[in-house]
C-alpha cells in the first residue's frame, strides 16, 4: 500500500517507526511525486504536552520529529520529496490526542490502536477496506482531523 497507493496519509503522534520501517518505500513514493501527507502532533500544544506529562508516549518529541525529518527531506530522498502542486509531500500539525495511529490509502486503512493501561505493548495494526462501515468511519474521522490541522514543514 505504501509504494503503490496514488495518495496516502500518515497519521501519528510523533512516533518515527512506520517512517523508519518502511523509509525505501516512502522515500520512493516521494520521488515519483506521489502524494504524501504526513500529519504529527503539533510539538507546541496541549495534546504534546499532555503526552510528555501523562508518559503516554515513549518520550522525545524533537527527537522523533527529526527522525522523521531526515527521512522524508533528506539529500538521500530525491528531488520528489519537495511539495508539489499534484503531489509530493505535505505536513499537517494536529493539536490532537489520538486514539489510533494510522496509514490510509483510497483502498484500505492501516490502523494502529493505543492502549488505555499504563506502560507500552505491542498492538498489532489491522486492516480495513474500503466500501466497509469501518473505512467510512474512518475516512470522515481522519477527513476532519485535515481539515483541522495546520499546514506545515518538518
Amino acid at each position: 500500500m505504501i509504494i503503490n497507493a496514488k495518495r496516502i496519509v500518515i497519521g501519528e503522534h510523533y512516533s518515527a517507526r512506520i517512517f523508519e520501517d518502511y523509509a525505501p518505500q516512502i522515500r520512493e513514493r516521494l520521488r515519483l511525486g506521489y502524494e504524501t501527507t504526513v500529519l504529527l502532533v503539533k510539538p507546541q500544544s496541549i495534546a504534546a504536552d499532555y503526552l510528555k506529562a501523562s508518559g503516554s508516549g515513549h518520550g522525545g518529541i524533537s527527537a522523533n520529529l527529526e527522525k522523521i525529518r531526515t527521512i522524508v527531506v533528506s539529500p538521500q530522498a530525491g528531488p520528489g520529496t519537495r511539495p508539489k502542486a499534484n503531489g509530493g509531500l505535505a505536513v499537517k500539525w494536529h493539536g490532537r490526542v489520538l486514539r489510533y495511529s494510522f496509514v490510509m490509502s483510497e483502498d484500505a486503512v492501516w490502523v494502529r490502536l493505543f492502549t488505555n493501561s499504563e506502560g507500552f505493548s505491542l498492538v498489532p495494526a489491522f486492516c480495513v477496506e474500503r466500501s466497509t462501515p469501518l473505512y467510512e468511519f474512518f475516512l470522515t474521522d481522519i477527513t476532519k482531523l485535515l481539515e483541522q490541522s495546520e499546514d506545515g514543514s518538518i
